[in-house]
Formats: C-alpha cells, structure tokens, sequence
C-alpha cells in the first residue's frame, strides 16, 4: 500500500547545502539519484519507478491487490523475532524504500510557489462546517482515522499576516511512499521497543554517515512496516523539516598523558573506578573535579547500584568500539527568528526556548544553542511516554477508558498530565514545564505514575532514558555526542529482559490479526 503525501516545503535559495529537499535525503537513504523516476505525473495517479518487473499501469493496480506491498507473508506473526546485528538489519534488501518517487508541482510551465501565488493575490476560501462534526475522539479502525491534539486548522488568513518574521516561500511537492502502521498499535512491547530501536538506528544511520538531522520526531512519523519474509520493522518518515551538515568537527579532546591527574582525578571520585573510566572522562572534560562528578553521575545513571568490593570499568559504561569521532557542524548555520522545528508536544525545552538550558559544571557560560542529534532522541522518549500515558495495551483502538470523559474510569489527574505535556498550544508554558524537569529529572516519576499498568515493565527503561539525557545536556561528554549509541544500548538490554519478551505473549497473534485488518480498510 501507498500514500501521496502533498504539502508545502519550505525553500532556502541562501542555504541550499543545509536545507536538502526531501527528495535529496530519500537519495541519500535509498541508495543515490537512480532511485527515482524522471517522469513523476502530476496528477497522483501514475508514477514511473525505475522497476523493470512493473509498468506503471501494473503498480497502480498493485496499491490495493500485491500482498508483497503490504508486507509479504500474512502468516508470519513473530513481531518479537530479534535480529542478530540490529545495525545489520537497517540494511536488509527486502525492505521497502523510503520512497519511490518524489517531485515539486508545476504549473503552467513553473513551480508552484506560495510568494508567487502571493504576488497574484492570495485570497481566503470559506468552508460549510460539517452538519455533524467529528467529536473529539473517533476510533482508529475507521476511515482516515487520526487523533490528534498537536495541529490547530484555521482558515484565518489575519494569522498569516500578524505573524512575527519574514514570510518563508514555499513549493508545492508530492511524494509517493509505502504505507505503515503507527508505532502506537504495537502488537506486543517486544515490537515496540524494537521497531522504536530500528527507528533510532535509522536515525543514526542519516545523521552519522550523511550529516543530517530529522528534527521532526513525532508519534505519527514513525511506523510498523512488514518486510517481505514476515518481519516487522520500524522507521522514521517525513523528512520535510531535515537540515544536513555541511561539515564536520572535531569532538573529543586527546586524553591527557599525567599519570598524576588520572590517580588525581580516580582519588576524587566517591566509587571505585578503573583508570580507563578516568581517561575517558578527561577525554571530556579537562578538569579533574567535574570528571570526577561525571563519572559518579554515570555509573550511578547507567549501571545502578555497585558493589562495594569491585571497580566499575569503563565497557560497562559506554561503547567505545563505536563512538562518535567527529561531529555534523550544527552551529554553521544560524535558524530564522522565531523559528521552531518539530512537532510541539514532542520538542525538547531548548529547542522551544531556542536556547541552552543547563550550563556545564566548571563553564562560564551555557554553550550555543543549536538543533542537536540529542533533542531529537528527547522526542523520541516524549512520543512513548505519550504511548504509556494514552494505550491500555497492544493493537488497534487501545485508548484508556480513563481518558474518555463520559467513561465511569475517567481519570482527571492523568486527562490534566496530558493535557499539560501533549494537548496545550502555548509553547511558553510547555517549554516551562520541560525546563523544571531538567532542572529536577526526580519530578518525571510524577508523569511515569500515570503510565498504565500494561506498561509498568517499562517504567525504569523510561525513567533511565530521561537520566542519561539529563546527563547529556549536564556535561555534554560522551552522552550528548553518543547519545543513540547509549539508548540503543538501553533497549537492546531491555529486550533480553523477559519480563518484556513475554509480556502479552498470547495475544500477539491476535493484534497481528487485528492490524492486518485495519491495513485492509
């Protein structure tokens, strides 16, 4: 199955290495230039996709007939297999592309712009409000289905006028793209911790090996897809707001070679530590008493409690076969005023603000703001703490009870959590809210207690994800520039866990059963 996806994307004729389109980084994921047609219909009904075995008439009518675009084998039900090299698997040839074509509109022999259309007069449309509208909640088995309290539609075109900054042209695009299912219709919390890591290895794969950065995490950009043997997988969509890197930086410093500051550095610390724990934090950090509080704040973030008669080594800590070298130059580029990237529920406090929030220890000053890799693996936790906060388990229409307000169960203390986090509209107050708890990472235990009981296996893995960003932002060490390798690493530990393989065992194939279904509609 596929979709037509049409919008307005922004251009950026001064920084045009910074700004891809979204046909550039479909490239760059799919496999280069030649994965996309020449001749793109405008019409949305026929596209050419450079595949010898279908004619464009024969794909047109596979949309709806082919079993293999929909995933390939309806009996393989194993959502919990695991593969055996996770970053392995992100190469695998039977998965579907990111897209298969891709095009900016014309019309009458130009591109659709919005300033061009501007310059001819842009006028307003009324519509008639619906007779019956849509209540606030519609089930998600039904048509078009989506729930959504992150997008406000107007009609109002004094919004356009009275808003702060240049006006942004934009142009006309469409791409054509498989079809998958929403993360939040898991059909067990093996397939949603591992579809959620296969999105953050895929999200790794583009910053790491092409310099660029999604800056859009939401719930509804990541999807379920079936491979063609059966398997399910997760990926990031829409890389409409993406910046790339025009290059890269040097980010660790050389380690010292004095003896005396490491013996100096391991004396001030309150655990026992190996000295290669201490050479890696001064790698870091240059002085010896912020190492010190580093490396306490990690052992105590990452491995817990330990014991007293045994060193922590620095393997337990962090993976040094695979850490970040050097580092997409983020800070080149300068945003527009008031310009926000991301979905708003979703965004992290400094992204909102614009701004650095917590200044490292032993600094002067709080470092330069810019979109980082770590913002973005901050909204992949918001979107599945907002799957704990809203599911009562796995599959299709799982909306808790407790949320609907003419249910006996509605709860209004978890209904005014939600609403603070992912149904306000005012990015001052939600920015206020995430700001105090990175200043106090203690006080999201009080949004954790609201999860429902389905999800109480994943309560310290979310817990533990928010302290290791904490400890990102705080000394901006090896987890800031390693931060998809650190949670990566929480949830491949999560799912040896059996606690979470063999949660809702049986009814997996249920679920299975159930979206297979819902694709069908």
């Amino acid at each position: 199955t596929y979709a037509l996806k049409r919008y307005w994307r922004p251009t950026h004729p001064d920084d045009s290495g910074v700004y891809p389109t979204e046909r550039d980084i479909y490239e760059l994921l799919d496999g280069g230039p030649d994965v996309f047609a020449e001749e793109f219909q405008h019409d949305g009904e026929t596209y050419d996709t450079n595949d010898d075995s279908q004619d464009a008439d024969e794909l047109e009518e596979s949309h709806d007939t082919d079993e293999t675009s929909k995933g390939g084998d309806e009996g393989s039900d194993n959502a919990c297999e695991e593969p055996d090299d996770p970053a392995e698997e992100l190469e695998a040839s039977e998965r579907p592309r990111h897209a298969l074509a891709a095009h900016d509109i014309s019309v009458n022999g130009g591109f659709d712009h919005t300033l061009e259309r501007i310059r001819r007069g842009l006028t307003g449309e009324s519509h008639k409000k619906p007779v019956e509208p849509l209540g606030p909640l519609i089930k998600e088995s039904d048509p078009d289905a989506e729930n959504r309290v992150d997008r406000v539609s107007t009609t109002d075109l004094k919004i356009l006028q009275d808003a702060p900054g240049e006006p942004v042209d934009r142009c006309h695009t469409q791409v054509l793209m498989p079809v998958g299912i929403p993360i939040k219709m898991f059909a067990s919390l093996c397939e949603l911790l591992r579809c959620l890591r296969d999105c953050i290895l895929g999200h790794k794969d583009a910053h790491d090996r092409f310099r660029v950065l999604h800056r859009d995490i939401s719930g509804g950009n990541l999807l379920i897809f079936k491979a063609l043997d059966g398997t399910t997988f997760g990926r990031v969509i829409d890389y409409d707001h993406a910046k790339r890197a025009r290059n890269t930086i040097q980010i660790a410093r050389k380690a010292p070679s004095l003896p005396s500051m490491l013996l100096k550095t391991q004396e001030m610390t309150d655990l026992a530590v190996d000295l290669d724990i201490v050479a890696v934090a001064l790698n870091w950090i240059d002085k010896p008493r912020t190492a010190a509080d580093y490396i306490e704040s990690a052992v105590r973030t990452i491995v817990g409690s330990i014991p007293a008669d045994k060193a922590v080594k620095a393997a337990q800590l962090w993976n040094l076969s695979d850490q970040t070298r050097r580092w997409p130059n983020w800070l080149e580029r300068k945003p527009r005023t008031v310009e926000h990237t991301g979905t708003l529920p979703y965004m992290s406090a400094e992204v909102i603000y614009g701004k650095t929030v917590i200044k490292p220890p032993g600094e002067r000053k709080a470092p330069p703001f810019a979109h980082q890799a770590i913002h973005d693996l901050e909204s992949f936790l918001w979107v599945l703490v907002r799957i704990c906060l809203t599911r009562k388990g796995a599959g299709v229409d799982m909306y808790r009870d407790e949320l609907k307000e003419d249910s006996e169960e509605y709860d209004p203390k978890l209904a005014a959590v939600l609403e603070q986090y992912f149904g306000t509209r005012n990015p001052p107050s939600l920015q206020n809210k995430k700001m105090f708890l990175m200043l106090q990472p203690e006080e999201f235990d009080d949004i954790i207690k609201h999860f429902h009981s389905y999800f109480d296996p994943l309560k310290g893995l979310v817990r533990q994800w928010w302290d290791i960003l904490i400890l990102g932002y705080t000394y901006r060490a090896y987890e800031f520039f390693n931060m998809h390798q650190c949670i990566v690493r929480l949830l491949s530990d999560a799912l040896e866990d059996s606690a979470i393989l063999d949660h809702d065992k049986e009814g997996e194939a249920r679920v299975m059963a159930e979206r297979r279904k819902h694709e069908q509609k």
